[in-house]
């Protein structure tokens, strides 16, 4: 499967019509906001990694790789990822394996927190993030958070992955990278909503 891709959401904004744009923490509700994504894209540093299940030692790509094996962008529906994985390596083959049997079906993405809002509606505490100041990794996951989020199998087309890496390009440049009016957060996070002393994991 060498010719092939994996390509779909890493993350997806919030739709008041799709529950699964939506992830419950118990104590609060928690949505990103159309537009989050624009200054981890934009920096000119990014180095995000696509891992499996969040592991830094399942690498499948990373943004910094020359061809890019990880490519991302912003569209109306949520952050869109592309990800060619090395088929030299065992999780690459096995990923690609289970993304074509749909074992693998969503992803899910670690973070720093650049702004958020809270707000209480209804009987529910929201909490909608509205800017994200780093992007550590996206990951196709057993078990998506956001149960909106997708992965597939697709043909590498390079004329499209081109197309894509322009798109990608433009982003960055017309992105702009002040949306950290709250000040950076030193907590990752990532969206399985697990806690430790100094992080809190929000998939």
């Amino acid at each position: 499967m060498s010719d092939h891709v994996l390509t779909g959401y890493s993350a997806v904004f919030y739709d008041a019509n799709d529950t699964g744009t939506v992830y419950s923490m118990g104590e609060f509700d928690e949505r990103i906001a159309p537009g989050a994504f624009g200054a981890a894209l934009a920096d000119p540093e990014i180095d995000t990694l696509a891992l499996f299940n969040h592991q830094p030692s399942a690498v499948l790509g990373r943004v910094g790789t020359n061809p890019l094996s990880l490519r991302m962008f912003e569209d109306s529906r949520g952050l869109r990822s592309t990800i060619i994985p090395n088929v030299k390596t065992g999780v690459g083959v096995d990923v690609l394996a289970l993304v074509e049997r749909q074992d693998i079906r969503g992803q899910s993405f670690s973070f720093t927190t650049a702004s958020d809002r809270w707000e209480e509606i209804g009987d529910r505490i929201i909490r909608t993030v509205t800017g994200i100041n780093r992007l550590f990794d996206v990951s196709p996951v057993s078990l998506p958070a956001y149960q909106s989020t997708t992965v597939k199998l697709a043909t590498a087309d390079r004329a499209l992955i081109e197309r894509l890496e322009s798109y990608a390009r433009r982003t960055r440049e017309l992105s702009t990278t002040n949306h950290c009016n709250g000040g950076l957060k030193t907590v990752r996070e990532y969206s399985d909503g697990s806690r430790g002393s100094q992080m809190r994991l929000i998939l």
